[in-house]
């Protein structure tokens, strides 16, 4: 199972190094586009989205379109094994790069635990990254599993809505993903072509 996995980040990733900068914007406001007109983005109350980098779908568009509808933003953080969102309150200020060069967000800012996610914020949308999916809605990951254990926590304390929507390029689609006994499925996927519900 590992050498499928590992064989197919490979190639999904040598797809998404042809892509120009120019590709990458484009697609991902298509992308972006159809996520505002869904019907999960305007009931969702608060919004944890992944801060793209290394051609994944940029989500800057995104944040700040939550933002402006005065949703809640959170924003992650890997601590240890673990993926922790903290509440941010602007994309510029809120956000430093670490040592591997990805942004996230603060220390200081507040975590939103996953009781506030589980109910108390209403409806919660998590924008989840990932390198390769399918249309069973199964997503390869870069394989530490850091959103498969945050979601299947947020699942486990579930007392409200929780939405999963997976972006991606059509370059990310492939027949079928191979997953394990613990990986997650979303909800939807959003590809600048097509919603894979």
């Amino acid at each position: 199972m590992n050498e499928f996995k590992t064989a197919l980040r490979k190639q999904i990733q040598a797809r998404l190094d042809q892509l120009d900068r120019e590709s990458i914007e484009r697609k991902s406001l298509l992308i972006a586009e159809a996520l505002f007109q869904s019907g999960c983005w305007r009931e969702a109350d608060m919004v944890l989205c992944y801060l793209s980098f290394d051609g994944e779908v940029e989500t800057k568009r995104i944040i700040d379109r939550a933002f402006k509808e005065n949703k809640i933003v959170g924003a992650p953080r890997i601590t240890g094994d673990h993926l922790i969102f903290h509440r941010i309150s602007d994309r510029l200020h809120s956000l430093a790069e670490n040592q591997w060069g990805i942004r996230e967000p603060g220390r200081n800012l507040p975590v939103i635990d996953l009781q506030q996610i589980s109910g108390v914020a209403g409806k919660t949308l998590v924008i989840v990254p990932g390198l390769a999916f399918d249309r069973q809605k199964n997503r390869l990951g870069r394989g530490r599993g850091y959103y498969d254990r945050f979601l299947a926590a947020a699942g486990n304390s579930r007392g409200g809505d929780i939405f999963t929507v997976a972006l991606s390029f059509s370059e990310q689609l492939v027949s079928s993903v191979p997953v394990s006994e613990h990986d997650r499925r979303v909800d939807m996927i959003i590809v600048e072509n097509q919603i894979i519900l």
